[in-house]
């Protein structure tokens, strides 16, 4: 293998055999390096290298057309641009260190190990193999920096564009969260100790296809805390394994979204439109809301700091163990329904805003009402249950 230099600090463009230091323009058989001091652009419009390292500080390669290389591209120091619609295919990947970037928009194709900055502007960067290292990627405002087979990243996750979560993805240790959106199409799970925040001006949606989960996962000492928006949609299910603090606002729009670890809700979580569950009893002081024709499952309970109101008409609140619901039921009227999952009743009263339900002697569930009527009907559910509707 030849080893080919770039003789100089100047711009050129690969094609021109007198600018190397062979004479002749590389070919797949060679080894190529850019180390010229100098501030100087290096344009390739079809290129094929055995492999391609980057390492001067000031310079660009600004690939306008195709790379292949069969082994790795470095960038050591210095820039990769790639403009729109550009592709680098590297059998061996692209290595990118701390004082390397990497930018533009394009696709790259191979395994990415990026220690220094990845960035995604004017348009869309597709990093089509798996991701690695301690870097930042970044998204700026109108673009899209798309993580298409995922990765194991634990460095930062900036920007005010948009980054997809599009393959299987593990945030280790070391990572931060700051883009402004997160689209997550595919399941990511936390490293050790890892706790994703989501901060109060961001977004981060989860989309679950037709037939499919997608699974926010951790470990007994990991945690998602959200202070802005949170959105779950699509018809699939979207889940969230870890502990969850949510001091902002999270919805689902289709679909379902279901909280499998312990849920502290100081902030609103509404079932707009889709399935809202919960497995265990929702802590702190917050606000549960239904929206039309959306399902609230509650499967343990409520801390008496929870309001959950209903927020239209025909919203459906079930409840797997009324007796552990001690929140406060505001704006229940219309079409809306409560069902007693599995819980028989024989008589119903109202008092002081409390509407006491039992099965003989037994008392079935209390529930608290704000601002309600004292109108109620209660019949069977056909599934063993009882079902509570308004008037």
């Amino acid at each position: 293998m030849t080893t080919i230099d770039w003789r100089k600090g100047v711009t050129g463009d690969w094609s021109q055999a007198t600018d190397w230091s062979s004479g002749t323009v590389p070919n797949a058989a060679d080894a190529v390096l850019i180390q010229a001091a100098g501030s100087y652009t290096l344009t390739i419009s079809q290129a094929a290298a055995a492999s391609l390292t980057l390492d001067a500080a000031s310079a660009e390669v600004l690939v306008d057309g195709h790379l292949q290389l069969g082994g790795a591209l470095n960038v050591q120091a210095g820039t990769l641009a790639l403009a729109a619609g550009s592709t680098f295919i590297g059998d061996a990947g692209l290595a990118v260190s701390a004082t390397g970037d990497v930018l533009g928009n394009g696709a790259v194709d191979g395994p990415i190990a990026d220690r220094g900055r990845i960035l995604s502007s004017g348009g869309t960067l597709s990093l089509e193999g798996i991701v690695s290292g301690q870097g930042t990627l970044d998204a700026l405002a109108g673009s899209v920096l798309d993580l298409v087979r995922g990765g194991n990243f634990g460095g930062d996750i900036t920007g005010a564009g948009r980054v997809v979560v599009a393959g299987a993805m593990t945030l280790a240790s070391g990572v931060q969260l700051s883009a402004s959106h997160v689209v997550d199409t595919a399941s990511i799970t936390l490293g050790a100790g890892v706790n994703l925040t989501n901060g109060s001006s961001d977004n981060f949606t989860i989309t679950a296809s037709s037939g499919t989960a997608v699974i926010l996962a951790g470990g007994a000492a990991d945690s998602f805390a959200n202070a802005g928006s949170l959105g779950a949609n699509g018809a699939g299910i979207a889940e969230v394994k870890t502990a969850f603090l949510n001091t902002g606002e999270a919805s689902v729009g289709s679909g379902t979204l279901a909280f499998l670890g312990g849920v502290a809700n100081l902030g609103t979580i509404d079932a707009s439109g889709g399935v809202l569950s919960i497995l265990t009893t929702v802590a702190g002081f917050g606000t549960l809301g239904i929206g039309a024709a959306g399902t609230l499952l509650l499967q343990s309970g409520t801390g008496s700091g929870q309001i959950v109101d209903f927020l239209a008409a025909e919203g459906l609140l079930e409840l797997d163990k009324p007796t552990e619901f001690t929140g406060t039921i505001t704006g229940f009227s219309g079409a809306d329904r409560i069902d007693l999952l599995g819980t028989a009743e024989t008589l119903y009263t109202y008092a002081g805003n409390m509407l006491t339900v039992t099965d003989g002697s037994k008392t079935v569930a209390s529930l608290t009402f704000a601002g309600s009527s004292n109108s109620f009907s209660l019949t069977g559910d056909t599934r063993g249950g009882t079902l509570i509707r308004f008037g």
